[in-house]
C-alpha cells in the first residue's frame, strides 16, 4: 500500500502558490443522499444531486502573493477560482503524481486572531452546476525560464472523451511572455498542442481550459516564452475524461 505523507502536498489557487502557508486542504465529492426505503423495507439510498468542495487552512500573510493577498477579495456571481492540490509520493509532487483540481467560486475567507497563537486563515471553495472535482496528474511544476516541456506520461492508450487542463502561472516576470500548452503523442515522438492556456503571464492567474475528442496515450506540458531574463513559476494538470 503507497501510503502517502499529507506534508508532501503543494497548492495554487488562482496562480498563486499558497504551499507554505497552508496546513490543511480536505477535497470533497459528495451526492445527497435520498432515502427510498419503505414500509416493510430495509433503508436504501438513491444518489441525488452532486456536490465538491475545497477548503483550504493555514496561516495569515500580507505579505504580496501569500494567503491575505490571494484569497482576501473573495469572487463573486459566475466568477471562478482555478484550484489545484497535488499530493506527492513522499517528497515533493513531480510528474504524474495525483491532483485535485477545481474550478469554484469562493464562498468563505476568515481570519482568525488567536492570543495563544499565530494568526490563523480559513477558505472555502464550491463549483456551481454540480462539477465535481476534477482528479489528475500534475504535468508540470517547473520555472519556466526558456522554451520548454516536460517529461511525458504515458497513460497507457488512447481515450475518446476529452480532456481538463488546469493552469497556474504564480509570478510575473516583468515584461516577458509566456503561452503554455498541453500536448499529445501516439508515439512519444511527434506532438500536437492538445489544450491550449490562454493565460500569458501578464497577472498572476489560474484557467481551467476542456476538450472534446481524441486524447492520445502519451501527454506533456510545453511552454514557450519570449523576453529577457525570463522566470515564470508555472503548474500544470491533466484530467483525461
Amino acid at each position: 500500500m503507497a501510503k502517502r505523507l499529507g506534508k508532501f502536498t503543494k497548492v495554487w489557487i488562482e496562480g498563486y502558490a499558497l504551499t507554505t502557508l497552508l496546513t490543511t486542504a480536505p477535497v470533497s465529492n459528495t451526492y445527497e443522499e435520498i432515502e427510498v426505503g419503505a414500509f416493510g423495507q430495509d433503508k436504501y439510498y438513491l444518489a441525488g444531486r452532486s456536490d465538491a468542495s475545497l477548503t483550504v487552512e493555514g496561516f495569515f500573510s500580507d505579505a504580496t502573493g501569500e494567503t491575505h493577498d490571494a484569497l482576501k477579495s473573495i469572487a463573486s456571481g459566475s466568477t471562478t477560482s482555478i484550484v489545484t492540490v497535488a499530493y506527492g509520493s513522499n517528497a515533493v509532487p513531480t510528474l504524474g503524481d495525483p491532483a485535485a483540481c477545481l474550478s469554484a467560486q469562493q464562498l468563505e475567507y476568515t481570519s482568525t486572531p488567536d492570543l495563544n497563537g499565530a494568526i490563523a486563515i480559513n477558505a472555502s471553495f464550491k463549483p456551481g452546476r454540480s462539477q465535481a472535482v476534477d482528479f489528475g496528474k500534475l504535468l508540470a511544476d517547473e520555472t519556466a525560464t526558456a522554451n520548454g516541456n516536460t517529461s511525458s506520461i504515458d497513460d497507457s492508450s488512447s481515450s475518446s472523451a476529452g480532456a481538463v487542463g488546469y493552469f497556474h502561472i504564480a509570478a510575473l516576470s516583468a515584461g516577458d511572455t509566456i503561452t503554455i500548452n498541453i500536448q499529445d503523442s501516439t508515439d512519444d515522438a511527434a506532438w500536437a498542442d492538445l489544450v491550449t492556456c490562454t493565460l500569458d503571464g501578464t497577472a498572476i492567474d489560474g484557467e481551467r481550459v476542456a476538450v472534446a475528442g481524441n486524447v492520445d496515450r502519451y501527454v506533456r506540458a510545453e511552454w514557450v516564452v519570449t523576453g529577457a531574463a525570463i522566470s515564470f513559476p508555472i503548474a500544470v494538470s491533466f484530467v483525461r475524461l
